[in-house]
């Protein structure tokens, strides 16, 4: 695991870095970051740095309205869907 986060934190600053470059700014308070993985989950929960602070692996987040989950099972987007179905 410390590989891979060293690797995600190379690239993640070297994304940041480009960023920058186009005058953009990256707000570690609204970054969110899932680790996608098979049938296995991970032992550890992976943790990346973004401009200096840490950041932890959710199980899911929303993006463009759509629930990511860390198998791409979709899921957990379902049962947020049937939810708001019934309300």
């Amino acid at each position: 695991m410390r590989d891979l986060t060293s690797r995600a934190n190379s690239m993640i600053d070297k994304v940041i870095g480009r960023i920058w470059e186009l005058g953009l700014r990256v707000s570690p308070a609204k970054t969110e970051a899932v680790l996608f993985h098979g049938r296995t989950k991970p032992s550890e929960t992976a943790r990346i740095t973004v401009e200096g602070e840490t950041i932890i692996a959710k199980s899911s987040m929303k993006y463009l309205g759509i629930l990511l989950d860390s198998r791409l099972n979709f899921w957990e987007h379902f049962q947020y869907m049937e939810k708001k179905r019934l309300e």
